[in-house]
Parts: C-alpha cells; sequence; structure tokens
C-alpha cells in the first residue's frame, strides 16, 4: 500500500457495507489515528464522524426518531469467528427535530453471557 504525505487527502468509494482501510500482524496494534495541530481551542483535536441522512445522496430528508447516526463496535475472536459484543452508537431520541432541535442519546451496548442476547444500557445526562 503507498504512503500518502500528511498533507494528502484521503478519499474512499466502496460499494458493500464493509471496506477495510487496515489490518495489523499482530506486531503492533492497527490504529487510525487523527492528528490536529494548532493554537488549540474548544474545537480541536482528531475525530470520528458517522452522519446520517434519511433518502438519497441526491435527495436527503431529515432523520427520525429511532434512527442510527454513527456507531463503533468491538469484537473479540473467539470460538473460530469474531464475536462482536460491544459498542458505542449515536441515537435519535424522542422529541423535536427540527434545525434547531436534534435530540440525541449515546447508547452503549453489550453482550452478556449468551451470545445471542444484546443487553443495552443507556447513559442520560
Amino acid at each position: 500500500m503507498e504512503q500518502l504525505p500528511p498533507s494528502a487527502p484521503l478519499h474512499m468509494r466502496y460499494n458493500t457495507a464493509t471496506m477495510v482501510i487496515a489490518e495489523a500482524d499482530g506486531a503492533s496494534p492497527c490504529v487510525l489515528q487523527l492528528d490536529t495541530y494548532g493554537a488549540g481551542s474548544a474545537t480541536s483535536g482528531g475525530g470520528f464522524l458517522g452522519r446520517f441522512a434519511r433518502g438519497s445522496k441526491t435527495s436527503l430528508s431529515n432523520v427520525a426518531v429511532g434512527d442510527r447516526l454513527g456507531f463503533n463496535i468491538f469484537a473479540g475472536y473467539a470460538g473460530g469467528a469474531f464475536r462482536h459484543t460491544g459498542g458505542i452508537e449515536g441515537v435519535v431520541e424522542s422529541g423535536t427535530i427540527s434545525a434547531t432541535s436534534l435530540p440525541t442519546g449515546i447508547r452503549f451496548l453489550t453482550i452478556p453471557q449468551r451470545l445471542n442476547q444484546q443487553a443495552r444500557t443507556r447513559e442520560d445526562r
């Protein structure tokens, strides 16, 4: 894989739902690192942005209560396969959805003892 200079933009388009960006051979962790530099402020720092809209790319529509806006999933290898056993997701909650209001909650997902049973916990502010 070609290594791009730090100033090069990275644009990807893939025709399936899953795309592997990088893999590690076990000698070191596989990390997606987001670096930013500058004087610093409350809006500085690297981050992950998960976005969702209903409709299509050319005709966007508002989200609705219950829509998942973005997520991170965690998995471990057990029993001959990767088991997705935890995650964090942002979800539209009940309330007014408008240009000035988008009620959003963060859910922490875990799977206890049995892998076919999903338990969700929710942290409220």
